[in-house]
């Protein structure tokens, strides 16, 4: 509800920036309704199924599938997550388990592993969060 209310503000504010296409929208604006995003969706995934699409030139990645079938994006998250994982830090999270979940396809997990990695490269930079 409270993001509903946000995006209402901010709509009736800034209007102009509500055109602007973004990945969690699908390529459709932030003003986007949920039905639209949905089929957009939809159309999306019949598209790359049919092979009709390539989704070349789509502004956005789909980072559950990406991180499964990017070796690149694979490796990254992987030793990031497992690096954060022997710091000990987060212990009470089943780090191994939200990847392995993740890269069999048994559940999709892919904010939280970028969130993860993200905060292992932001610890090896030395940053101060």
């Amino acid at each position: 509800m409270l993001i509903y209310l946000y995006k209402k503000i901010f709509l009736k504010a800034y209007p102009e920036l509500f055109n602007i296409r973004t990945k969690a929208n699908f390529g459709l604006p932030i003003g986007a309704s949920k039905n639209a995003i949905f089929m957009k969706r939809v159309q999306d995934k019949v598209l790359r199924t049919l092979k009709l699409s390539s989704g070349k030139g789509i502004n956005y990645l789909d980072f559950n599938e990406k991180i499964r079938t990017k070796e690149d994006l694979r490796t990254i998250i992987q030793n990031n997550v497992m690096d954060l994982k022997s710091r000990n830090i987060i212990d009470w999270i089943d780090i191994e388990k939200i990847l392995k979940n993740h890269l069999s396809n048994k559940a999709n997990h892919a904010d939280a592993l970028i969130v993860l990695a993200s905060l292992e490269i932001h610890l090896k930079s030395g940053l101060e969060l």
